[in-house]
């Protein structure tokens, strides 16, 4: 013997709609540092650290996919060169690409 329930009802349940994935916005930090190799360069904000490394020739760093925030690029000068230590403010925003000279 076979017992079969069938159970429903006579309204219709939509279906649920599904939530998107939290996107997180970012932008880029590229500069130039000049003249070439005469720093290093490291960036700490939103509690990570990054140190780009510039182009030994021209100068150029990219760091891609950066968090939107404030951050602080500190410049220490290589030996040799008689600059000193120097702490920039950066903002990163939404989609930002700029070519921004690192001045030092």
């Amino acid at each position: 013997m076979l017992l079969l329930t069938l159970v429903g009802c006579d309204k219709e349940t939509p279906a649920p709609t599904p939530t998107p994935a939290p996107t997180t916005q970012t932008g880029s930090l590229t500069g130039r540092l000049a003249p070439a190799g005469s720093a290093s360069l490291v960036l700490y904000g939103l509690g990570t650290t990054y140190t780009p490394l510039p182009d030994p020739v021209t100068g150029v760093l990219t760091l891609p996919e950066l968090p939107v925030g404030s951050y602080s690029l500190v410049i220490t000068p290589k030996r040799g060169y008689s600059a000193v230590l120097k702490s920039l403010p950066v903002l990163i925003a939404a989609g930002q690409r700029p070519l921004r000279p690192i001045a030092w």
